[in-house]
């Protein structure tokens, strides 16, 4: 953060009353848009249906012999693990039931990370960019191991 930001933050606390929050480009957010820091859940359920479509994708493309299906079964059970204990220690901390906000207000709003708030579509655009480009490239491999 450079001098000039710094003295930008300081500004927008003194006009608005309160700490400014600064966006990705270190311009202060303005006071009326929603700020949070936790995840909607529509989000992270976005990511858990792309990382299931492509355990689907490897069992309909992959899964005819028969000595595929205990790695594919595998993968099935690291998928579930991979998703199913995190789900349950949020649940239990309390976290997945997010704020009582809608995915559009999260959207078109803030999401506060470790190093300064992102907008919701950028949050939404990193959890879910992984796991649908893996799931394209998992049905993209099914296509061309069909059609060899």
């Amino acid at each position: 953060m450079n001098a000039i930001t710094q003295i930008e933050a300081f500004e927008a606390t003194v006009v608005v009353g309160h700490p400014a929050v600064l966006d990705d480009d270190h311009h202060a957010i303005p006071t009326n848009r929603f700020v949070t820091a936790r995840m909607h859940p529509g989000v992270l359920w976005l990511a858990v249906g792309a990382y299931v479509a492509l355990v689907a994708a490897f069992f309909i493309g992959f899964a005819g012999p028969r000595d595929l299906w205990v790695s594919l079964g595998i993968v099935a059970v690291t998928l579930a693990a991979f998703v199913g204990l995190p789900a349950v220690m949020a649940r239990t901390g309390g976290v997945l039931r997010g704020d009582g906000t809608g995915l559009n207000e999260f959207l078109n709003g803030y999401f506060q990370t470790a190093t300064g708030p992102i907008t919701g579509k950028g949050a939404l655009a990193l959890v879910v960019t992984i796991p649908v480009c893996l799931t394209a490239a998992a049905i993209a491999m099914a296509i061309i191991f069909a059609t060899v």
